[in-house]
């Protein structure tokens, strides 16, 4: 794994950015959490690019990025490109529908010898795919966290249907749930199983954020699009002065 390094807002290389069609406006006014995490060397959520072929055709692409620095001390821009993969259809339209609310099911993943094995199934939003593991890894380490935790059998069982367990740790409430993103395929999060599921989405960006120059807004799918301040529709307009409202009345409960 690549070490984190902290870089400064001078060191964004705009240049390179705007090749690919993220102007320097965008950048700075990209969301706070999105910008923190772009300046400590981690992924920015997907963004809009422009790309250009060999025949000067342009097209929209989708990517998120992040800052590298070069043996040479100079910083440039690395790419984890957004891969559109519809392998939903393998699944019936009720687990299709769990797998779309962030649920984890179960289910039989064929391989490329036509063998099929039982899995636990969860969608990668980033990628927009599902990840597969097999039963057994996660029913091992279910067992790992009851040895450490004091689980009893329909606490395992609970957590094995792919829900959220709760239990009284040093009068503290932790929850544990499978969650494939995890290396180790199981997560555990101080506090009640709706505190679970708010841990998984802590990064939530509001879907308008006005910034100097523009807005970005993000979609239904976690993509950000860049609205200039010229362009800006009655619904953002709405938005702004929400947020103005919002903000006065935090100031006044202050006082």
């Amino acid at each position: 794994m690549d070490n984190l390094e902290q870089f400064t807002e001078q060191e964004i290389p705009y240049r390179t950015l705007a090749k690919f069609g993220l102007t320097q406006e965008m950048i700075d006014d990209l969301p706070k959490s999105v910008m923190t995490n772009f300046l400590n060397s981690r992924w920015t959520t997907r963004l809009p690019i422009i790309m250009e072929n060999e025949y000067g055709e342009k097209f929209l692409a989708k990517t998120r990025i992040r800052m590298i620095r070069l043996s040479d001390g100079s910083v440039d821009i690395i790419f984890a490109p957004y891969c559109d993969t519809d392998n939903f259809g393998k699944f019936t339209p009720e687990q299709q529908e769990m797998l779309k609310q962030g649920r984890v099911i179960i289910a039989d993943i064929t391989k490329d010898d036509d063998t099929a094995h039982q899995c636990y199934v969860q969608v990668d939003k980033e990628l927009n795919q599902t990840m597969h593991v097999p039963v057994e890894i996660i029913m091992q380490n279910i067992q790992i966290l009851a040895d450490q935790y004091g689980l009893d059998e329909t606490d395992k069982e609970y957590i094995a249907k792919g829900e959220i367990a709760t239990l009284q740790e040093l009068s503290k409430p932790i929850s544990i749930g499978i969650d494939l993103s995890e290396e180790s395929a199981i997560r555990i999060t101080p506090g009640t199983a709706q505190e679970w599921v708010i841990g998984k989405d802590e990064d939530k960006i509001d879907r308008i954020t006005v910034g100097t120059y523009g807005c970005w807004i993000r979609d239904e799918y976690g993509d950000m699009n860049y609205v200039l301040e010229e362009d800006f529709t009655e619904e953002i307009h709405q938005e702004i002065k929400r947020r103005g409202l919002q903000n006065a009345a935090k100031t006044q409960l202050s006082r």
